[in-house]
């Protein structure tokens, strides 16, 4: 297959992707997964009526979370989407079960050797110093993990927390619960409680995960028609290409080899400076 090279890459193009006002706050998305809790016909509609584009955030092994992008529901075969998992040029394309996608989390009934029993408040996640606090963080709210079964274990990003919290196709919770500790590290408390509040629902999908919540990882197919998986790649390369030449991307190499194979974990790179987004998340 022949294509173009601007060397761009799938953080190069999310993050310019976040700069459009029409995805409005960090929060945009995060009642569209409570639509579809349990209900393959909705995933498909939003996935279908979704203008924008569709990111999602999935459990992983090991306490850590991958995402998938460019999502599109397989045309022979309904009951699965395709994504590329991977933000290198030629991350693969896979497919995953829609069923898996629309499960909701376990309830602590299911949940063995949970001691967090409580979902962590605002002032809690703003409370955590390290990572790893984030990841074992011990809720003090009223409103208790039950209520997880009312959400789907996947997420649907806004782009903006690609570059800022994503940086490999899978990172761990302990790594995304540091970068968030970083960025409102040097901002007020007004500002940290406001950015906290639009990140809120993405900290409680990662805490939860880390906190056996979820269902073992999402697993990820190879796909079954390969025309059409090539069509959808070229697809994808295509708006890689257009979005590097308008962007005067050209000169922005990656490396696939660094990406690994699917299971490795690879620690988030943090990219966010303290205090930064005081004006963006008003």
């Amino acid at each position: 297959m022949t294509l173009t090279s601007s060397n761009t890459n799938w953080i190069h193009y999310f993050t310019n992707e976040a700069r459009k006002p029409e995805y409005g706050t960090f929060d945009h998305f995060d009642n569209v997964p409570l639509k579809y809790v349990g209900n393959a016909e909705e995933f498909k509609e939003q996935i279908e009526s979704n203008p924008l584009e569709t990111i999602l955030l999935i459990p992983g092994a090991e306490q850590t979370v991958r995402v998938l992008h460019n999502c599109a529901v397989v045309e022979n075969d309904q009951s699965k989407v395709s994504v590329i998992f991977g933000l290198n040029r030629f991350s693969p394309l896979k497919q995953v079960a829609i069923s898996s996608l629309v499960k909701p989390f376990l309830t602590p009934s299911a949940v063995t050797r949970s001691a967090n029993t409580a979902i962590p408040t605002v002032e809690d996640f703003k409370a955590c110093t390290s990572g790893d606090e984030f990841a074992e963080l011990v809720g003090s709210g009223t409103k208790n993990t039950d209520t997880l079964a009312r959400s789907p274990t996947s997420f649907w990003l806004h782009p903006h927390l690609m570059g800022a919290y994503i940086t490999s196709r899978q990172v761990t919770v302990a790594s995304i619960g540091e970068s968030y500790v970083l960025a409102i590290e040097g901002m007020s408390d007004e500002d940290a409680t406001i950015l906290t509040n639009q990140y809120y629902n993405f900290l409680v999908f990662a805490w939860a995960v880390a906190n056996v919540h979820a269902q073992p990882a999402v697993k990820l197919l190879e796909p079954s028609d390969e025309d059409n998986a090539e069509k959808l790649f070229l697809k994808a390369q295509h708006k890689l290409d257009k979005a590097g030449k308008e962007g005067g991307l050209a000169g922005n190499r990656d490396n696939d080899d660094n990406e690994g194979r699917e299971g490795d974990v690879e620690r988030s790179r943090i990219h966010i400076r303290p205090g930064r987004r005081r004006e963006s998340c008003r």
